[in-house]
């Protein structure tokens, strides 16, 4: 089996059953899909059922963990495609997605793949570039995380276990990915949009300031010796700031200028122009 595409979910049945349903529209058809089911107390399993006729669809029920590492791992147990798909269930694939990524696979040595996704506000999302400055890990680690999750597709071999620590809900993603980039800098990212992503409030990573410290707690377990600290202090200075120039621009203008002292030279340069043209 060439994809497995596990979707983490709770309480979303209305969601989920749109993003099966761009399952159903794949043009690709070699693939599993895995419903990792935290919990839910609606007709979440009802709407998997529903699907079982349009489908090669896995329902997997456990106890409400909180968050959507466990589920993934609950998936990756049982999933037997050779490459893994993350789709979280408030998300949609355009139904050229898989065929895409398919032809990419056949042609290049890859163990990544990446798209754009257009959020629910016409906007476009997940512009990561490979840096010929940086590693995989280190773009990640100092520069920030620009892939979404739902745009994801790895080799199953290469993705550890998801980590557990509840202090990490809402950022998960990003940590996975640094788990990844450290076995492997054979990345692809299409610059074309392939799948939809709902901003709503119910959003886990809605809570922008407790997302960065969350993010500043990840970063320091990621980088123990603290070999990057400079660095990554000054991304988490800046996505800081990049929250308070919409409301408190002296406070965001002090966080900027500290990250030109400390920050790498992309968030030096992306905070000399926030001073000069946005605040």
């Amino acid at each position: 089996m060439k994809f497995t595409v596990i979707i983490p979910t709770y309480n979303r049945s209305k969601e989920l059953s749109e993003a099966l349903g761009s399952l159903v529209n794949q043009k690709f058809t070699d693939f599993e899909t895995i419903v990792c089911d935290d919990g839910s107390i609606d007709d979440t399993k009802k709407i998997v059922e529903s699907y079982r006729n349009r489908l090669n669809i896995v329902y997997y029920y456990e106890d409400n963990w909180g968050g959507p590492a466990r589920p993934r791992n609950n998936g990756l147990k049982i999933a037997k495609g050779e490459w893994i798909c993350f789709l979280d269930s408030d998300d949609q694939w355009y139904s050229d997605k898989l065929e895409r990524i398919a032809n990419l696979l056949d042609k290049y040595d890859i163990d990544l793949v990446c798209h754009l996704f257009i959020t629910s506000l016409d906007k476009r999302i997940g512009t990561y570039r490979k840096s010929p400055f940086f590693t995989f890990y280190e773009d990640l680690l100092i520069n920030g995380n620009r892939i979404v999750n739902s745009s994801i597709c790895v080799r199953r071999n290469l993705i550890p276990e998801i980590s557990e620590d509840r202090n990490l809900i809402g950022v998960e993603d990003y940590n996975l990915l640094l788990d990844i980039a450290k076995k492997t800098t054979k990345v692809y990212c299409l610059n074309v949009v392939l799948g939809s992503y709902l901003i709503h409030e119910n959003n886990i990573s809605g809570d922008f300031l407790k997302q960065i410290d969350k993010i500043e707690y990840m970063l320091s377990k990621q980088d123990h010796e603290n070999k990057y600290l400079k660095q990554r202090t000054g991304l988490v200075n800046y996505l800081r700031a990049s929250f308070y120039y919409l409301d408190n621009k002296e406070l965001a203008r002090k966080m900027l200028l500290k990250c030109i002292k400390s920050g790498s030279y992309v968030i030096r340069l992306k905070s000399v122009v926030k001073l000069l043209f946005k605040l």
